[in-house]
């Protein structure tokens, strides 16, 4: 989740991003015609030994959510968050922005 608080910091931080999900999306397509990596291509990617699968958490918003396209107003979660700026009062999550209200009190 990259956290950007004006538009000079979104330009820097979020190239990297914007290139990383450039070469997925890249990749995605071209496994999804049927060319997927070749014995040389693979030879110089790293490898990974013993794996298993697993989760991780990622970052999200939990609130009340209102305006949702989807669902009702209510207590919800959004997908994972992408961008966030409490400054700007914005979020992008995976699917949609999001306008940020109040934030909720902790402790």
């Amino acid at each position: 989740m990259q956290i950007i608080n004006d538009a000079d910091q979104a330009a820097q931080k979020l190239n990297v991003e914007i290139e990383t999900l450039e070469h997925l999306l890249r990749d995605l397509k071209r496994l999804r015609s049927g060319n997927f990596p070749d014995k040389k291509e693979l030879a110089t990617a790293p490898l990974i030994d013993q794996w298993s699968v697993g989760t991780r958490p990622l970052p999200c918003l939990y609130g009340v959510i209102s305006g949702h396209p989807r669902f009702r107003t209510s207590e919800g979660v959004t997908s994972d968050v992408w961008v966030m700026s409490p400054n700007l009062k914005f979020v992008r999550t995976l699917s949609r922005y999001y306008r940020l209200g109040v934030r909720a009190e902790t402790g």
